[in-house]
């Protein structure tokens, strides 16, 4: 029901700048009354077609692959960007009382992009990406035991999503640019623009929530174990750096090589089933 997803954007937009505004994060914009109503107005237009909207029609409209267009895999991304730049420029640009120098400043610390030494936290962001590729994996693994254990099948998925099929067919550097731009993207605003204002549970349901195209449980299982870890590791590191390098590296291991190993498995062993 559209009115419910409209209804539930709305809610989080309007709890966000409620909570924002609490802990010291309103932009110099939104003394301007209007300024504060168009940019809760931005989140909530992101999160009703980005979050809400597909939420409520959730295996309802399957994905036609045949008419997909490599550039559609960067939609998501490219939808939180211009909610990001939207929001920005409603909050800091032509606020004339203020200098550019500060405004940069209160931009960086609004993301989360603040950081004494970035590459420095990039290394850290590779390290760390390593150990949560492993952790994640070995943890899917063992749900999907347990779960086939107990003899609850269905709980896993049958056969690959076609989206996700569709993603390891695209070539090696239009996987690459995914990745990267995910990883930044989605950790600019997930964590450092949500986290910081709503608390890591509330940003992590909603950046799942956002990838429910994906239909797979295991998966979904896995970006909860994700957005944990990200959220963890940007509170411990005060900036987001270390995160986007660490989902920068864990989606091209997914969609480089692991992803279509398993693909390849799976078409194997599908053979050897129709032989």
């Amino acid at each position: 029901m559209p009115w419910i997803a409209a209804l539930l954007a709305f809610l989080s937009a309007w709890s966000i700048d409620r909570l924002a505004s609490r802990r010291g994060f309103d932009p110099p914009g939104f003394e301007d009354p209007t300024r504060r109503l168009l940019a809760s107005l931005v989140l909530s237009f992101y999160f009703f077609v980005g979050i809400f909207g597909p939420a409520m029609t959730f295996g309802q409209q399957p994905v036609d692959i045949d008419s997909l267009h490599y550039a559609q895999a960067f939609l998501s991304q490219v939808l939180l960007a211009g909610t990001l730049a939207a929001w920005l420029a409603l909050g800091f640009l032509a606020v004339s009382e203020v200098s550019l120098r500060r405004r940069l400043a209160q931009v960086r610390r609004a993301l989360g992009l603040r950081a004494r030494n970035i590459e420095r936290e990039i290394l850290v962001g590779l390290g760390t990406g390593i150990v949560a590729w492993a952790m994640v994996l070995a943890a899917a693994f063992f749900l999907g035991l347990v779960l086939l254990r107990l003899s609850s099948e269905k709980a896993l998925a049958q056969e690959p999503s076609e989206l996700v099929i569709w993603m390891a067919g695209l070539p090696i550097a239009i996987r690459l640019a995914i990745s990267l731009v995910a990883g930044v993207v989605e950790e600019v605003f997930f964590r450092g623009f949500l986290q910081q204002r709503i608390g890591i549970l509330a940003s992590s349901i909603l950046f799942v929530g956002g990838h429910l195209s994906y239909g797979q449980p295991l998966m979904l299982f896995g970006l909860t174990l994700l957005s944990l870890f990200y959220a963890g590791l940007t509170q411990w590191r005060g900036s987001v750096w270390a995160a986007a390098t660490a989902h920068f590296l864990f989606d091209a291991v997914q969609l480089l090589i692991v992803i279509p190993a398993v693909l390849e498995a799976y078409a194997r062993s599908v053979a050897v089933a129709v032989a």
